[in-house]
């Protein structure tokens, strides 16, 4: 009865703590609120899905969806990524049994957009996290004081060596654009890796 009950609330998207909740009101013994979230993310799985990913799968992602020649100006592509498993962590210069990865994403007229203002904005939001990681965002503001992103950047990490690489590939693919970059001031958050 318990499973049955627990499925019809979690088809109605109720969340964990209200299951736990009428599962207590209608009697049904439920040890505690971990045992609802665990049954609620095998839920989850079986009607989504798994939600988590491999670096193989990200490294076979970002070539699927790397620029290519003739690719939509309004079309969102990789421009720039490395994957490196634990083995291989001098190459990223990783810390060692550290998985690393970087990944920056754009469309062409976004970045563009760069050459607008010779200010540049970069900060990691917690807000928009992809399994569990911080998202880069990095943008310029015009005249008006509005803000116009040029690119966002899953890392595994918030560090120095993954704002260079976001850096340097966008220097990189505004040279490969013929866009002039003339950025003079970087205004982020009081982080160290910036």
């Amino acid at each position: 009865e318990a499973k049955l009950v627990f499925r019809e609330l979690f088809d109605l998207d109720v969340k964990a703590k209200r299951i736990l909740e009428k599962l207590r009101e209608k009697n049904i013994p439920v040890r505690c609120k971990p045992q609802v979230q665990t049954y609620l993310n095998a839920l989850k799985s079986e009607k989504y899905g798994q939600s988590t990913f491999s670096l193989g799968k990200l490294e076979e992602w970002c070539l699927n969806h790397f620029r290519k020649e003739g690719d939509d100006e309004d079309s969102a592509v990789v421009i720039g990524y490395q994957v490196v498993i634990h083995d291989d962590f001098h190459e990223l210069n990783c810390d060692l049994n550290e998985n690393c990865f970087q990944v920056v994403i754009y469309t062409s007229r976004l970045i563009r957009n760069m050459s607008l203002s010779d200010k540049l904005h970069a900060d990691a939001t917690y807000k928009l996290v992809y399994e569990g990681i911080p998202v880069l965002v990095i943008g310029v503001t015009d005249m008006n004081l509005q803000f116009h992103p040029c690119c966002i950047a899953l890392c595994s990490n918030e560090k120095q060596r993954d704002f260079d690489f976001v850096f340097r590939t966008i220097r990189r693919e505004a040279e490969l654009l013929n866009c002039t970059l003339r950025i003079n001031c970087l205004i982020s958050d009081a982080s160290n890796a910036i």
